[in-house]
């Protein structure tokens, strides 16, 4: 067990670690939550965050209280920041590995491991600056600690279901509580016995009720309107009548496939195998319970994003793990999913050569997944496996060393921030578009002010704009459409 989840821990790392020093803030989310973690300076801003002076309801406070100090250091916080979310992302696929382990053997949760940090959806979430994989480290322990719970009948195990689903929602909000009160409904509906069942999930309500009544009454008795924009706007409004973030009824449908790729259509090869068989072991009803019950709530709730699919993540990993090892037309599938990804890359770099950055990269790479595909072609299940997650991982990595830095370096701030830095007396920076104000991130020595008006522009400042005009700056020249001017003298 313990080399495997070596194993585990180093892929994990080799996949996240790239994203940790190859690029700026992504923008808006990432640079708005470490900007408002940045701005916690006194004990008021520290338990009611704000952004650019205005107080931030729409995300609880402790994502921002745990990456206050590295926040405070800017953009050379971010490795930092970024660490934090793969320290919890590995807690994360521990605990899942752990979890199979126990109830499975060890190819089945190794590779059901190993399907995880592959996710791109888990892998892109474990590399942000955001608390979405914060948020989800402790909806997992309170799932599991409620499963553990009901299985033993201690109300010691529901009562710390109960903390950890208050720590969910004060992470990112009420769908901590919301999708672990539905999955134990649905659980203790179709389990028997009932009547134990309803106790302990009472007495996990009960403590999260209790912990989250406390956080927003607390809160509102300090900071009057705190209660109702955080849990009526935010909370109710954003899931009922959104204001952003509107999508169609099947939107999670294709978001499912992509999300998950190439692994969810092995997920689809499961379903079709577990009609052709009884499932009898309880975990895997309970994963069933947990990816369904998931994927409705939140097709049912009017806000919708990808990301928050990542709440079916780990069950999702486990069940196809579980089929992976267990069942032989996974074999099959494996090398259809293989080759049909091997081609469609080789498909790209013939059709459209010239809108790829790194061709020759691309190029080599298809050799590699090529090579990867026939070498694994005959061999049994386990081996297809492997050549899949090989061909897979090659993929990730191409874009984590290659094409991300390289979207970072044209489509961020910091090379609008090295070109600046230089400069000698520079009092202020003056910008006319709102989203250039996270350059404070970059440039802590130097206020950055938004402003329109041309009486703003002061001596010894920078001004930036994406326009084209006339300024009485020397033009120092443009990156990533963004234009520099410098005034140096009267």
């Amino acid at each position: 067990m313990n080399k495997s989840l070596g194993i585990i821990i180093f892929l994990a790392w080799l996949i996240c670690f790239p994203a940790t020093f190859s690029r700026d803030f992504y923008f808006p989310d990432e640079a708005r939550n470490v900007a408002i973690s940045a701005e916690m300076k006194s004990p008021q801003d520290f338990f009611m965050p704000s952004f650019n002076g205005k107080s931030y309801y729409e995300k609880p406070p402790l994502y921002f209280w745990i990456i206050h100090s590295f926040a405070q250091k800017g953009f050379h916080g971010l490795a930092g920041i970024i660490g934090i979310s793969f320290l919890f992302s590995l807690a994360i696929i521990i605990i899942s590995f752990l979890f199979l382990y126990k109830n499975l053997d060890r190819d089945s949760a190794f590779a059901a491991s190993l399907i995880l940090i592959t996710f791109p959806l888990y892998y892109v979430m474990s590399s942000l600056a955001r608390m979405d994989i914060v948020f989800y480290l402790f909806l997992v322990l309170s799932i599991f600690m409620l499963y553990k719970s009901f299985n033993v009948n201690k109300y010691r195990y529901s009562m710390l279901a109960g903390l950890f689903s208050f720590l969910s929602c004060f992470t990112k909000g009420g769908l901590g509580l919301t999708l672990i009160l539905v999955i134990g409904l649905v659980w203790s509906l179709i389990n028997r016995p009932r009547k134990e069942y309803f106790k302990q999930l009472f007495c996990f309500l009960g403590v999260s009720f209790v912990l989250i009544t406390a956080w927003l009454i607390s809160f509102n008795l300090f900071f009057p309107g705190y209660f109702e924009n955080m849990f009526i706007k935010q909370t109710f409004s954003r899931a009922f009548k959104p204001f952003i973030h509107k999508q169609p009824v099947w939107y999670y449908l294709p978001v499912f496939f992509a999300g998950f790729f190439p692994w969810s259509f092995l997920f689809v090869g499961y379903l079709v195998d577990s009609f052709n068989r009884k499932i009898t072991e309880s975990w895997e009803k309970f994963f069933l319970v947990w990816v369904f019950c998931g994927f409705l709530l939140l097709t049912i709730l009017k806000t919708k994003m990808a990301m928050y699919l990542l709440i079916i993540s780990l069950p999702l990993a486990g069940l196809i793990g579980l089929y992976v090892k267990r069942s032989a037309s996974a074999k099959h599938l494996i090398r259809i999913i293989t080759g049909l990804f091997c081609f469609g890359l080789l498909a790209v770099c013939i059709a459209i050569p010239k809108k790829i950055v790194f061709l020759p990269w691309v190029i080599s790479l298809d050799c590699i997944l090529f090579l990867i595909f026939f070498v694994f072609l005959k061999k049994e299940s386990k081996g297809s496996f492997y050549g899949l997650f090989f061909s897979w991982l090659a993929i990730i990595l191409t874009g984590n060393f290659l094409y991300q830095p390289y979207v970072s370096y044209n489509k961020g701030l910091k090379r609008v921030a090295d070109l600046i830095i230089p400069l000698d007396k520079v009092e202020r920076i003056v910008v006319d578009d709102e989203k250039l104000l996270f350059l404070d991130l970059y440039i802590k020595n130097i206020p950055v002010v938004f402003s329109k008006q041309s009486s703003e522009y002061l001596l010894y400042s920078v001004f930036i704009s994406r326009y084209n005009k006339q300024y009485p700056f020397t033009f120092l020249g443009e990156k990533n459409k963004y234009k520099i001017w410098y005034k140096n003298d009267l």
